[in-house]
């Protein structure tokens, strides 16, 4: 998908014109549309990769974007990220599943599940919407979902163990769909987006519910449920997988333990980063 991204921005039809120049150009309208330098050299680093096999495949003469250099991603400028806490999960699920508008894409019931799937298991958006009913064995012990090696970030399959409360909201939502049906490919492309306006719609809902002038006073001085909380720290969808990293590492499982089900290649990342 990045490498036909990449080629359809260069306006690339033949080979030869996929140049360093027209590359580095489509790079940076990546980044000038506000993506992070690290989303960046993951663009970079998949048309790279087709112009390698291009060359060892002898389909052309030389490896023309071998130069090519990425970006230093520690330096870019990133919003922190925050988890989701327990009590915030206890009030927006039950919400979400009681919530739709005209704009969603999924009616709440759906949205409810992709988060609490997104929340159980640690899936990137991507993922989520590669699952089929057969993804997912729930007879197992543990049960598990499987993403296959084409949609993991990684490249590997990955046989992800949940616990069996989550195996048990899923039966009956996945026998409505057919065995090889998609039922997140109805995500929208914004998950950001989708999940800012349920945590706005379900603060509103909560600090409606105060039955004091007082009390929503208090409320509003709380960062319950907001999507950027006063130390700045954003609340998007890939939060969801930071609440799942820290709640491994709150139960006490071992730094090996949370690195795999992060699917991380350090452990630095996992605890350095994902765990809050």
């Amino acid at each position: 998908q990045q490498v036909e991204f990449i080629v359809a921005r260069c306006g690339a039809e033949f080979i030869k014109q996929l140049t360093p120049s027209v590359v580095q150009g489509a790079i940076k309208g990546i980044r000038d549309a506000g993506r992070s330098l690290e989303t960046c050299n993951s663009y970079l680093r998949a048309i790279k990769g087709f112009a390698r096999w291009m060359w060892t495949d002898k389909r052309t003469s030389d490896n023309a974007l071998m130069t090519l250099q990425g970006f230093n991603a520690d330096t870019d400028k990133k919003h922190p990220r925050r988890e989701l806490t327990a009590d915030e999960l206890a009030y927006l699920l039950p919400f979400v599943e009681r919530h739709t508008s005209p704009a969603h894409n999924l009616p709440g019931r759906d949205r409810a599940m992709v988060y609490r799937l997104a929340l159980g298991t640690g899936f990137r958006a991507g993922e989520l919407r590669s699952l089929t009913p057969a993804s997912f064995d729930l007879d197992a012990d543990p049960p598990t979902v499987t993403v296959t090696a084409g949609y993991s970030k990684r490249r590997r399959l990955d046989v992800q163990p949940i616990r069996p409360d989550l195996a048990e909201l899923l039966r009956p939502w996945l026998a409505k769909y057919g065995h090889n049906e998609r039922p997140f490919a109805a995500m929208p492309a914004a998950t950001a987006r989708m999940l800012r306006e349920d945590l706005d719609e379900a603060r509103r809902r909560w600090l409606k519910e105060a039955k004091t002038d007082a009390e929503r006073k208090e409320r509003e001085r709380t960062d319950f449920l907001k999507h950027i909380d006063a130390d700045g720290r954003v609340l998007d969808f890939h939060g969801t997988r930071h609440t799942y990293v820290s709640a491994i590492v709150a139960g006490g499982a071992s730094v090996k333990t949370c690195q795999e089900l992060a699917r991380h290649s350090t452990p630095t990342l996992t605890i350095g980063r994902y765990s809050h």
